[in-house]
């Protein structure tokens, strides 16, 4: 069973750089993730992780 992690960010997603969005990639591995914009237009992560036991270190990660 799949899981997604979704954790919304307190910045601007058009005011991050690409070095910002880079960092923000890197501290999802070894998960598959997304960098997209909420509804608010804030910066949002999803990730997806294979086991619920990842689940903590993917929030740690988020």
């Amino acid at each position: 069973m799949e899981y997604n992690v979704i954790a919304e960010i307190d910045a601007l997603i058009d005011d991050l750089d690409d070095d910002a969005i880079d960092t923000l990639m890197d501290q999802m591995v070894p998960f598959h993730g997304v960098i997209s914009s909420s509804p608010l237009a804030r910066t949002q992560l999803t990730m997806t992780l294979d086991d619920a036991a990842d689940l903590a270190e993917a929030i740690a990660a988020a």
